[in-house]
């Protein structure tokens, strides 16, 4: 069974060789089930590489749709404005550089 549209959700942040890690995610969904953000909790237990590089620069923190917080230990991705009413668990795949710059985002949220 393929996967609807609105199940998957992908981002390009900028050009694509990199390192990729899979992640476990949550997922906010708006009142008619279309994707507002993404936010993975815990990275520095499931990519600790990446958490450490973010951690140390400013680049990611700042961007507006893409946050990560050190202390809460959460990375952030906005897709758009809106209220989310659900929450869904989801895998994220990260593509991204040596010096923790995000290449690329996807994720899938809906059955495989």
């Amino acid at each position: 069974m393929m996967n609807s549209a609105r199940d998957r959700f992908v981002v390009a942040i900028r050009h694509w060789p990199g390192e990729l890690a899979l992640v476990d995610c949550v997922v906010d969904l708006d009142p008619l089930g279309e994707l507002i953000g993404i936010e993975v909790l815990g990275l520095a237990e499931q990519v600790p590489r990446l958490a450490a590089a973010l951690s140390s620069g400013p680049e990611v923190r700042a961007t507006g749709q893409v946050s990560y917080d050190p202390e809460a230990d959460a990375l952030s991705v906005l897709q758009r404005e809106g209220r989310s009413v659900t929450q869904r668990s989801g895998i994220a795949a990260l593509v991204y550089d040596e010096h923790g710059n995000l290449l690329a985002i996807g994720v899938n949220f809906g059955p495989i």
